[in-house]
């Protein structure tokens, strides 16, 4: 699945394979955006490695984790996507689209599959990685109730050299 990760976003109805990886599927999975479904996918993957999700893909209660993802980008493609909308009129803007239009929304998606209840925000940062891990490492210090938080990068922006394509960066790692 590590080869073929990109092509998961793309499956509106997540096959049992993905299904393995993420569980029950998020109500909103239809209409997300493809950094939250990318959000999803790779920290669930995250997880499930370092044997932290119950039997029912959750955390336990009892573990307060957080989230925090560097990008350099935010939602910058799913805000082209909301403002190709309104290229006819305001009446035609894309409600669906328009809930994605913050780069926080694809960490709150994962956030509520996976039951993480610590810090979760993003930060606009020209190296995104290193200032999501800096700022972990903050709240690990400063705040002794968080278990781990997990650090992170990620931007979707389109292909310039292929339109129907995306260019993704996503890397997630656990800080403790």
């Amino acid at each position: 699945m590590q080869d073929t990760i990109e092509q998961y976003w793309k499956q509106d109805i997540p096959d049992s394979h993905l299904s393995s990886v993420i569980g029950d599927i998020p109500k909103r999975w239809g209409r997300m955006d493809p950094a939250s479904r990318i959000a999803v996918i790779k920290i669930g993957l995250l997880l499930k490695k370092a044997n932290l999700l119950s039997q029912n893909y959750k955390l336990d209660r009892n573990i307060k984790a957080g989230l925090i993802v560097g990008t350099k980008l935010g939602s910058l493609y799913t805000d082209l996507a909301f403002s190709q909308t309104l290229a006819e009129g305001y009446e035609n803007a894309s409600p669906n689209l328009f809930g994605y239009t913050l780069p926080n929304i694809p960490l709150a998606e994962a956030a509520c599959q996976y039951r993480i209840t610590g810090p979760v925000f993003a930060i606009f940062s020209e190296k995104p990685l290193e200032s999501a891990t800096s700022e972990a490492q903050f709240w690990l210090k400063n705040d002794a109730n968080i278990s781990f938080i997990i650090a992170g990068e990620l931007d979707v922006i389109p292909n310039s050299r292929e339109k129907s394509s995306l260019k993704i960066t996503s890397k997630f790692k656990i800080i403790n």
